[in-house]
């Protein structure tokens, strides 16, 4: 199982834990290694094109990881390795330099406003340097035919016709019958049910065109995100979407990618990992807790971020300890153990433990 796309009260222990070193700030103005994306093409047929520029005077080497939206098709990559929706990369930037890696696919017509995100991260511990997002536009549905356009036009003009020719067959009908001298014979008035049919037969047809001309733009209006919006502790909880920033309080949660890796054979366990950045938005200097970042498998069930998996998927570092200053941002790998075959729902962050929470849905 992959998912692209893209978290109680909290034990009182968690919340009074005596933070341990902490990562290094990510600075948010100008990372030593950024990472930037541009997408081209109109229509299915998209390519994009991911920039590593390096400020520093030491060549890097980096692991870059592309996640594409989940209806990506026919995927390739230049030197990358294809996964699905996800694409990798092994790259070496030299020093105040750039390099470039790209990909193509396939996206359908129509679709809506697409977002694929990318990370670069350190080839020989794992930690993240820098992640960014692309959106590719809006793609509309073809026009339909100038025939198809003018069916339902045609279908009533002939409908409205034969109802009109139905209507004075009966009033000459009757009208003759009338002028003529009274003279014994058998009365052939047309019965009732045949205009009442003809009139049935042109409305159901009218109805029938109408409904296969307007499908299409029925289908496109009904393609929303269910999410599950429920109450927080202190408020409506936010929903998020893949590389757009949304406040919680005093933090600003911003995640890049959220999927989970199919469990080994006779495991009982999987991992699912979030790339996500954190910033503070307040005066105050913010403290994570581990125990408020969740992934709900059921509305009643969830499993809290695995500490010493997420130490590992960031270099060793505990993303959790030490507090954040103001205005600083912490970019980092989140990662929960799951039961094996288990299908999460929603992946739920807050700042803190009465914080309202924001969600990302992944039934979507």
């Amino acid at each position: 199982m992959t998912m692209i796309r893209i978290l109680g009260v909290a034990a009182l222990p968690a919340l009074f834990a005596v933070p341990v070193a902490a990562p290094a700030p990510h600075s948010a103005s100008q990372p030593d290694v950024s990472v930037t994306v541009e997408s081209t093409g109109t229509g299915a047929a998209t390519a994009y094109r991911i920039v590593l520029a390096n400020a520093t005077a030491q060549p890097v080497t980096a692991k870059v990881v592309q996640h594409l939206p989940e209806a990506t098709t026919a995927v390739t990559a230049r030197d990358g390795t294809v996964e699905g929706t996800t694409v990798s990369w092994a790259v070496k930037v030299g020093a105040n330099s750039t390099t470039a890696v790209e990909s193509a696919a396939t996206l359908p017509v129509p679709h809506d406003a697409l977002t694929t995100s990318a990370c670069a991260s350190r080839a020989d511990g794992g930690q993240l340097l820098d992640c960014t997002a692309a959106e590719v536009a809006e793609v509309a549905a073809p026009a339909a035919p100038l025939w198809r356009r003018w069916l339902p036009y045609v279908v009533l003009a002939a409908a409205l016709g034969v109802l009109g020719w139905a209507a004075m067959r009966l009033w000459k009908t009757r009208a003759g019958r009338a002028a003529t001298a009274p003279a014994p014979r058998a009365r052939r008035d047309v019965p009732w049910w045949i205009p009442v049919s003809v009139a049935m037969v042109g409305l159901l047809a009218v109805v029938a065109v109408g409904l296969l001309a307007l499908t299409p733009r029925m289908k496109s209006a009904v393609s929303t995100v269910h999410g599950a919006g429920g109450q927080g502790w202190n408020g409506q909880y936010v929903p998020l979407t893949i590389g757009e920033p949304v406040s919680d309080g005093a933090a600003e949660f911003t995640v890049y990618a959220a999927n989970c890796a199919e469990a080994k054979p006779g495991a009982k366990t999987a991992s699912c990992e979030v790339t996500v950045s954190v910033r503070t938005v307040g005066g105050e200097p913010l403290l994570l807790y581990r125990s408020m970042q969740r992934l709900y498998l059921s509305d009643t069930t969830w499993v809290e971020a695995d500490g010493g998996a997420t130490a590992k998927a960031n270099g060793g570092a505990d993303v959790f300890a030490g507090a954040l200053a103001p205005g600083a941002e912490r970019l980092m790998t989140v990662t929960f153990t799951v039961p094996a075959g288990a299908e999460p729902q929603r992946l739920e962050l807050r700042e803190g433990a009465f914080a309202r929470g924001v969600y990302l849905d992944l039934t979507s």
